[in-house]
């Protein structure tokens, strides 16, 4: 059999806060004195973008969520509703025991979609089901006493659901991996003549408290935004959902780093390495950099467009996928065929913008300016239109599957042969 690697990838799980989650949010950050969710993301080093979403019910990285909990004095697991990152392979997703002569194993199902963080020694929990039903107390201790002996000691019961028969076992990821190996190989395939059924990740099982990673990564966060130091090794560091605004990062190495939707703003970049960062959905307005700073095209192209050097110029087939163009001024700009797909243009000047043909997959354009703009067979499915200026735009054969158009301004909008499948247009 061969053998993949768990840290072969980077993967994350994913929380949205359930309704009573934000409403308990909403009475701590009054009871606890914040004047604004501004304030209280500033405080704790949060992006505001990040503590936002978690209002919004959109979805949080897990370490921030757990972060936003803890300093809201919320217990996350209480509030918490598991989502799958974008692009990326579901997490909570529930695999059956494959069919072996299709060349699908169960290992390497859990090969390599299992890594948090690309970390051999972390925690995770995972849901064994069985078929059938058993009552009896004695054969819950059996079948822990069984899955220790076959899967190594550091795998431990963390809870188990007689109604249900499941068992939720904790363990490293390589005595995951043993146990996978174990089913596939057909030497457990039942515990005490039960079949097993599925297994389902539910991703690691310590929160902030527990991980001294994720305590050091906001330590590392006060650190550079308390203590500058010139030319800082940051290499493939995570910062993602950091408040770094108005941070001197001049000359650090930021190479392979995730910044992904931490808010850069104002930020000394000057002779910054951030070749390879992973800077999707990072506000990089007023962000300062010199000839020196090493920064990718797209994100060098970003920077330029939120400096206003592309209104009226050609970015046909731009590749802006996940870029932060919050507030970004293109007006008449031809945007044609370029992928945009789950990108933030929430208030941006797209007055006369050229976007026929363009990827709008999950856009944000919350509150942006679409007047008569060329939006002629773009994909805008999923994306966000709600409070839009489309006055006089052209969205003809465009297809807005499941799009919210919620409040937008359709006056004189051309909609002929649109795909609105799903599409929210109550009108407020």
């Amino acid at each position: 059999m061969k053998n993949s690697s768990f840290g072969s990838k980077k993967y994350r799980i994913n929380y949205i806060a359930s309704l009573l989650g934000v409403k308990q949010a909403e009475e701590s950050l009054k009871r606890l004195g914040f004047a604004s969710k501004a304030n209280f993301a500033k405080s704790h080093l949060l992006a505001l973008n990040t503590v936002t979403k978690f209002w919004k019910r959109e979805p949080v990285k897990a370490d921030s969520f757990k972060r936003i909990c803890n300093k809201l004095q919320l217990n996350w697991e209480e509030i918490a509703e598991i989502q799958e990152e974008q692009s990326q392979v579901l997490m909570r997703k529930k695999y059956s025991k494959p069919n072996t002569d299709k060349g699908v194993t169960l290992s390497q199902l859990l090969n390599g979609r299992v890594t948090l963080a690309g970390k051999q020694n972390q925690t995770i929990q995972a849901e064994i089901a069985l078929k059938s039903s058993i009552n009896s107390s004695h054969y819950f201790q059996f079948i822990e006493f069984l899955f220790q002996e076959i899967s190594g000691n550091s795998l431990k019961k963390v809870e188990i659901q007689s109604s249900s028969i499941k068992l939720i076992i904790e363990a490293s990821q390589k005595d995951i991996q043993r146990l996978g190996s174990e089913m596939e190989s057909a030497q457990l395939t039942e515990v005490l003549d039960f079949p097993i059924e599925s297994v389902e990740i539910l991703g690691e099982s310590s929160d902030e408290n527990e991980n001294p990673e994720l305590s050091n990564k906001w330590r590392l966060v006060h650190a550079i935004v308390t203590e500058p130091v010139d030319g800082r090794d940051l290499r493939d560091t995570d910062l993602s959902d950091a408040d770094l605004s108005d941070a001197d990062l001049s000359g650090a190495d930021l190479s392979g780093a995730d910044l992904s939707d931490a808010d850069l703003s104002d930020a000394d970049l000057s002779g910054a390495d951030l070749s390879a960062a992973n800077l999707s959905g990072a506000n990089l307005s007023g962000v300062k950099v010199n000839e020196k700073t090493k920064l990718d095209q797209k994100w060098r192209l970003v920077l330029e467009i939120l400096n206003g050097r592309f209104v009226g110029q050609d970015l046909s087939n731009a590749n802006l996928i996940l870029a932060n163009l919050s507030g970004a001024n293109l007006i008449g700009a031809n945007l044609s065929g370029a992928n945009l797909s789950g990108a933030n243009l929430s208030g941006a000047n797209l007055i006369g913008t050229n976007l026929s043909n363009a990827y709008l997959i999950g856009t944000c354009l919350s509150g942006a300016n679409l007047s008569d703009a060329n939006l002629r067979k773009a994909n805008l499915s999923g994306a966000d239109l709600s409070n839009t200026i489309l006055v006089g735009a052209d969205l003809s054969g465009a297809d807005l599957i499941s799009a919210d158009l919620m409040g937008t301004d359709l006056s004189n909008t051309i909609l002929g042969g649109a795909n609105l499948i799903g599409a929210n247009i109550t009108k407020v």
